[in-house]
């Protein structure tokens, strides 16, 4: 299997950059045929979903059900855009481009990084690439701010630089919520790198920091509205699981509700591979840090009562993919290959799906 072997081999920042602008390029051809066949003007295109949201937050501040969202991305876009004269769905498009092909160049084709935090093989990187929902990397989503600072904490924290890991980590918090785990890890990091003296001491100061920084929106909310939870109140609509039961219903059938609707019956299986993969993982390496942000980002589904989410919430799990397939590549290529199969068809169904504001998560 000569394709196999090619996927095997060590992928190059040449490689790495070429494939990274394929793909693109093959999306925006997707989303031109999607504005021809359905009229959908460019503009709108780019707003779909939560990109709409976090444009109308940059543009007039949070109000309402935008509280849900956090907040460093809408405010780095309102930032933005007071000196750069673009419309806000093209800004956030450009910017969160901007910041992915940062982390390609300053993180994932780094050579001072080891794995899995970086690939070592070419299908460890197309895995990533290919991850069903990777068109969120550039659109105006968090998931490219996100995975520029999670990925840059954990290689800082790898290198002995707690401090300025535990100081990304409280940024990545403000962009998502599973950015509690990325300080958790990181705090993990710092307290096996140092001297037995000062472990918990490293362990609670870059917690600490951490949380500081993610405190900044509880204030924000408090001096706005009085009520320095209104976020978590917000998201309360995103919730549907009523207990422990529904949580374990979730795990078991993909949705404590409905198990039978497509989106689940589709996405029910990658979940529990995630979580096998999460599994296989800590048992190999006995990496507890990684392990947490794995299975953190994955059973903060459970709350929703639903995995209907799960491709976009996986998207940021790119350490996990990068030893997934670094391992299937060099170890079981027809694997690697069927399973790459199965994330290129889903991949396609996603893109096309944003394009025409279909359920694109």
């Amino acid at each position: 299997m000569r394709f196999a072997g090619l996927l095997a081999r060590a992928p190059t920042p040449r490689f790495i950059w070429l494939s990274l602008l394929s793909v693109w390029l093959v999306h925006g051809l997707v989303w031109w045929a999607a504005m021809l066949v359905h009229g959908i003007p460019l503009e709108r295109l780019l707003n779909h979903y939560d990109a709409g949201w976090y444009a109308h937050i940059a543009l007039n501040g949070y109000s309402g059900s935008g509280w849900a969202f956090y907040p460093l991305w809408p405010a780095l876009v309102a930032v933005v855009s007071r000196v750069v004269p673009l419309a806000v769905p093209l800004l956030q498009t450009l910017l969160a481009a901007g910041l992915f092909a940062l982390a390609v160049r300053f993180v994932f084709s780094s050579d001072k990084l080891a794995s899995p935090l970086v690939p070592t093989t070419r299908s460890g990187w197309v895995m990533f690439l290919l991850a069903p929902a990777g068109y969120v990397f550039h659109t105006g989503h968090t998931e490219a701010l996100f995975v520029l600072l999670a990925m840059t904490a954990f290689g800082r924290a790898a290198n002995g630089a707690w401090l300025s890991a535990a100081v990304l980590a409280g940024l990545s918090a403000l962009t998502k919520n599973q950015g509690t785990f990325v300080a958790v890890a990181v705090g993990l990091v710092a307290f096996r790198l140092a001297p037995p003296s000062v472990r918990y001491q490293r362990f609670f100061v870059s917690g600490a920091i951490s949380a500081a920084l993610f405190g900044l929106y509880p204030l924000y909310q408090f001096v706005m509205t009085g009520d320095p939870f209104i976020s978590q109140r917000s998201q309360g609509d995103w919730t549907s699981a009523r207990g422990v039961g529904d949580m374990i219903l979730t795990v078991l059938l993909g949705n404590s509700k409905n198990p039978w609707e497509y989106l689940t019956r589709a996405r029910h299986p990658w979940f529990i591979a995630y979580l096998v993969a999460s599994a296989v993982y800590l048992r190999r390496t006995r990496d507890v840090a990684l392990s947490i942000y794995f299975f953190g980002c994955l059973l903060a589904m459970l709350l929703q009562g639903t995995v209907s989410n799960l491709f976009r919430y996986t998207v940021i799990l790119a350490p996990l993919m990068f030893f997934v397939g670094d391992a299937l590549g060099r170890n079981r290529p027809r694997t690697m290959l069927a399973l790459l199969a199965a994330s290129l068809y889903f991949h396609a169904e996603l893109t096309w799906n944003y394009g025409i504001r279909r359920w694109a998560y």
